[in-house]
């Protein structure tokens, strides 16, 4: 009897509540499937563009690992947004430190032969270098290890211009950067400083060696201030007190033997 009666009871329950629901849908049907499609659609649209932005961050990393020319990291750091923009910056400020420090360069021609790098292009390497780093630290958003980075650069560019009061400015500033957070690079920092310090020192060269002393021509004693210049030059014999030359008897002088 209990188990009927309670039978009774879920049919009665189930027969309300698909009423209740009959009633619901017919009343709000709409509104649900439009909010059931709206969550779906942007449920949708969230996986996708995490997917669009996961492979345009990993194509953006493989642009700046396979750039290697100034002109290719000029255009990743132009064409990408951060972290890569102020990495491929500061990539393109170490080529141009290496050009700069390369005593000859491959001209863009592959099969021509490399030519001397002159003063004028390796200063030009060492402003273009400085002028990245710079960009590097512009950039509010860019990481602290990309600004010490930076900033070391901007210390190598200046001693390359020997500008030692700048370089040595700099070198100080990647101490205080790096604190204890980045222990090595303040090591670094400290040891070039060092090494500045000697490299700055004029060097000293020896004396210059005195100028030879003039050797004097010998001269034969006794003679002139004319002779002296011949001094091994035989004089010539005086025929003026010469003898007279003999005649023979009954011989006029001058005369031959067949007079």
């Amino acid at each position: 009897m209990d188990s009927q009666h309670r039978h009774e009871l879920e049919q009665s329950d189930l027969a309300v509540a698909l009423g209740n629901f009959k009633q619901t849908w017919e009343k709000h049907g709409t509104t649900i499937l439009v909010t059931i499609l709206v969550v779906v659609l942007a449920f949708t649209g969230y996986r996708w563009l995490q997917r669009r932005s996961d492979d345009l961050f990993e194509q953006a990393h493989r642009d700046l690992a396979v750039a290697t020319t100034v002109d290719d990291l000029t255009e990743v750091a132009r064409t990408h947004d951060s972290p890569i923009r102020e990495q491929a910056y500061l990539k393109l400020g170490n080529v141009l430190l290496q050009k700069a420090a390369m005593p000859m360069e491959r001209p863009t021609d592959p099969e021509a032969a490399p030519v001397p790098v002159t003063d004028e292009a390796r200063a030009k390497y060492l402003a273009d270098a400085a002028d990245s780093f710079n960009q590097v630290l512009s950039q509010r958003d860019a990481a602290e290890a990309l600004k010490i980075n930076a900033t070391m650069g901007l210390a190598t560019a200046a001693e390359g211009q020997r500008n030692w009061d700048e370089a040595r400015a700099k070198w100080n500033e990647v101490i205080e950067m790096a604190g204890e957070t980045y222990a090595a690079m303040a090591a670094q920092a400290k040891g070039r400083i060092e090494f500045l310090d000697r490299l700055s020192e004029p060097v000293v060269f020896a004396p210059p060696a005195p100028e030879p002393v003039p050797t004097p021509e010998p001269t034969v004693p006794g003679a002139g201030a004319d002779d002296a210049t011949t001094p091994n030059t035989p004089a010539a014999p005086d025929t003026s007190t010469a003898p007279d030359t003999p005649t023979l008897p009954g011989v006029l002088p001058g005369a031959g033997a067949g007079d």
